[in-house]
């Protein structure tokens, strides 16, 4: 029997939610290829411990979580850091507070 409707857009919230949580990914870094594979694996398997997946969708969850990421850094980046032309003090101070001064700019 395979997956629902629900229960692949269940999935698919879950992976953005992960792309955008800072406690998994950091948005310090300048693209995917730079994430380090221990944090990747930590991911998976997070995912894995909410959904029973095939080792064959691992690429697909991945490419998910990649593009979550990279969407929340662009927006976070227009909104936060743009309009402080390299201020750090004011990037700092009107950072999202669910972002910690570490994985924002510091």
């Amino acid at each position: 029997m395979g997956p629902t409707r629900q229960r692949v857009k269940d999935l698919t919230n879950f992976i953005g939610t992960i792309g955008r949580d800072s406690d998994f990914i950091s948005l310090m870094y300048t693209n995917w290829k730079v994430v380090p594979k221990q944090m990747k694996k930590r991911i998976w398997k997070f995912i894995n411990s909410k959904f029973i997946l095939p080792k064959s969708s691992k690429p697909w969850v991945m490419t998910g979580v990649q593009g979550a990421w990279k969407r929340y850094k662009t927006r976070i980046k227009k909104k936060h850091f743009e309009p402080y032309s390299g201020n750090i003090e004011n990037m700092l101070a009107n950072r999202p507070l669910k972002i910690q001064k570490s994985n924002f700019g510091n």
